[in-house]
Formats: structure tokens, C-alpha cells, sequence
């Protein structure tokens, strides 16, 4: 596999901003008919990530994934977008672990 690397080893992908595809969605399956809803597993407070245009199949995320990606609908890079991500969230303390809280 070839990896675009610079000087000292960093990948370029962790120093170019990044930005999801204007054709990607991510639907939260709230928003989806009731029908449809009944024969997905999961909570209510996940979304549908997808790209019409991909032959990918569309996958379920929680919603802190979907937060996370959503931030890369305008290009940013992956350690803005993360550090951005982390410290907007709420986390709780449990056993010496952080972890986000139940949603």
C-alpha cells in the first residue's frame, strides 16, 4: 500500500484538511419512515451514512460518529476536527475511563 509521506514520517493525511464528499448523507434515522424505522435494529438516536453515488452499502452510526464526521463537511483536518470534537463533548468519568455518556 503506498502511504504519501513527508519529511519525519507524517502522513500527508493527517496534515491536508480533508472534507467528506458533497454527496455523502448522514440521515438520522429519526427522520425516517416508521415502516422503515421498525425493521432497523439499533437506537433511535443513530444515523444513516451514505453516499448514493458510492457502491459502498449505506451502514449505521451512532450519533457521536455521525457529530465527528459531520464536522468534515467543510475541509478540516482530522486533528482540528478531532480536538474540536472531544472538547465540545460531554464525558464522564467511570472506572478511570473516559466515556461519553449514554444518549
Amino acid at each position: 500500500m503506498y502511504v504519501d509521506r513527508l519529511e519525519g514520517g507524517v502522513s500527508r493525511t493527517m496534515t491536508r484538511p480533508l472534507a467528506l464528499a458533497p454527496s455523502v448523507e448522514i440521515v438520522p434515522v429519526a427522520e425516517l419512515p416508521a415502516d422503515v424505522r421498525g425493521r432497523l435494529a439499533g437506537s433511535e438516536s443513530d444515523c444513516i451514512l451514505s453516499d448514493p453515488t458510492s457502491r459502498v452499502n449505506s451502514m449505521r452510526i451512532d450519533a457521536h460518529t455521525a457529530e465527528l464526521l459531520g464536522r468534515f463537511t467543510d475541509p478540516s483536518r482530522i486533528v482540528d476536527a478531532v480536538i474540536e470534537h472531544a472538547t465540545t463533548r460531554p464525558f464522564l468519568r467511570r472506572r478511570g475511563r473516559r466515556t461519553h455518556p449514554a444518549t
